[in-house]
């Protein structure tokens, strides 16, 4: 009945999806729920107008703004994971946003935090912008998958309950999955 096994594959993955409401649901290890998302986003990966292998997923409720980015790189995970997993890097990563004005890092003996400071558009001054002070955290690291978190309790003009979750895996042909 089906040609191909990636195809009857897609098909299982979608009706778990369908019935189960989310593969987090099923209680799979992370990495196996990064690694099917990969498969059931083949399409919109291979077609969309980013011309790049990239999706976007977002939501918003009265009280909740949600967005994933879905990527492949070309990079080995190995390169990602070391790359990703110091917190003097993050800065880098997160300079790319327009509203990123600032970034630096602060590390205790218990803590590591990102501090973020966000603002308009245009250019201004640092004393203008907003400060959000992200907790940094490594939350699993090996050879198979990457889970960084960041959050933030407060953030600008009384929002609140920011978090970044970074996750990786890799990926057969030597790129990586985030």
């Amino acid at each position: 009945l089906f040609r191909s096994a990636r195809l009857c594959r897609a098909l299982v993955l979608g009706l778990l999806l369908t019935v189960a409401g989310s593969l987090r649901a099923l209680n799979l290890p992370p990495a196996e729920v990064l690694q099917v998302k990969f498969v059931s986003l083949q399409d919109q990966l291979d077609h969309n107008t980013f011309q790049h292998p990239l999706h976007l997923e977002s939501t918003e409720a009265a009280d909740e703004l949600k967005g994933d980015i879905y990527a492949v790189m070309t990079q080995p995970f190995e390169t990602v994971r070391q790359a990703t997993q110091k917190i003097e890097n993050w800065c880098d990563i997160l300079i790319l946003h327009l509203n990123v004005k600032g970034c630096h890092t602060v590390v205790t003996p218990t803590t590591q935090f990102l501090n973020v400071n966000i603002g308009k558009k245009h250019d201004e001054p640092l004393d203008k912008t907003f400060p959000v002070n992200f907790v940094y955290r490594v939350v699993a690291t090996n050879p198979g998958y990457l889970r960084i978190q960041l959050r933030a309790e407060t953030g600008p003009l009384g929002t609140s309950n920011y978090q970044i979750t970074f996750e990786a895996v890799p990926l057969a042909d030597g790129r990586s999955f985030i």
